[in-house]
């Protein structure tokens, strides 16, 4: 049930950004706070805003839709520091700072292009977040970041370095031919059901150690460059690699398996590692494997792995 209540306004209160994140609020010109219910002691500028308590009582925030009344000065206010922070930008040295901000449902950054330097980390998104042909060309930070479900990256480009270390994603999370350039981290992240990396270009590889995904994981002819490593990774259920190509080396030491997993016409250019590592990894036997049509032109192992369920290797 909505119970958000919008406090007076006061050039007095301060958001409590700092005492929940600890950092202090980079919105310092904000006037205008709120509270997610009447009896709450917090205050918050409208960006820090949660969508609700840990009761589950919900702020005004959820009933804002982008391009709506309401959330147009948040849109705006966010819109501008990453224009500010493209190339394109008069002063292209500054910092897209959008730490810990809460944004709305159904949120799009549809049409930001080139942003040099953004700072999403610990940032909530709620459902259907948008960043659909979003192009970041040097620095994009979302660790420690939470998504909702249906997270859209279809067709994201992140030309250097990103980073989504121990993001939490709902189900759905969609990296549809997105595009990563020369050092991409998922290192501790969490996906709930059905995440997408179909078609998705590594120009460097990847970091995936210690990362589990949900019921499905798809990375069906992703593209890995020289190094990717799904080091400790957990893969719930179903993991599929169909016709992915892996540069000098794809790491899956330590990965554990659930209850399938297809390798089908995956090339390796390099090594191929899938040794068990029983510090990190509970199941060392594979589930049914299926390496049908792959080929390996560098060296493969599965030192310690038992193929409890079977394998297909035909060509």
């Amino acid at each position: 049930m909505l119970r958000g209540a919008k406090s007076e306004l006061s050039s007095s209160m301060t958001c409590a950004c700092e005492s929940v994140h600890k950092f202090p609020c980079q919105f310092p010109e904000e006037t205008e706070f709120f509270r997610i219910t009447p009896e709450d002691s917090r205050e918050w500028c409208r960006f820090h805003l949660p969508l609700q308590d840990k009761n589950g009582n919900e702020s005004i925030k959820v009933l804002w839709r982008a391009g709506g009344v309401k959330c147009r000065p948040f849109w705006e206010e966010v819109e501008n520091r990453l224009r500010e922070a493209s190339k394109y930008s008069s002063n292209p040295n500054s910092r897209a700072d959008l730490r810990g901000v809460t944004f709305p449902p159904y949120f799009k950054f549809t049409g930001i292009a080139d942003v040099i330097d953004a700072d999403f980390e610990r940032a909530t998104f709620s459902d259907n977040v948008c960043f659909e042909y979003t192009a970041f060309a040097d620095f994009v930070r979302f660790s420690g970041a939470t998504f909702g479900d249906g997270a859209n990256f279809h067709r994201a480009t992140f030309r250097e370095y990103s980073s989504f270390w121990e993001v939490t994603f709902g189900n759905n999370a969609n990296f549809l031919c997105a595009e990563f350039g020369k050092e991409t981290l998922f290192n501790g992240a969490k996906f709930g059901n059905n995440s997408v990396f179909d078609c998705a270009k590594f120009a460097d590889g990847g970091g995936f150690s210690r990362t589990t995904f949900g019921f499905i994981a798809r990375f069906r002819g992703a593209t890995f460059g020289d190094r990717v490593s799904f080091h400790g990774a957990t893969f719930s259920e179903l993991a599929q690699f169909d016709s992915a190509v892996f540069g000098k080396v794809g790491h899956f030491d330590g990965a554990s398996f659930g209850d399938d997993a297809s390798f089908a016409k995956v090339t390796f250019h390099g090594k191929a590692c899938f040794p068990a590592n029983e510090a990190w990894s509970s199941n060392i036997g594979f589930p049914h494997m299926d390496f049908s049509g792959a080929t390996f032109n560098g060296s493969c192992s599965f030192v310690n792995r038992d193929f409890v369920s079977g394998a297909n290797f035909n060509s």
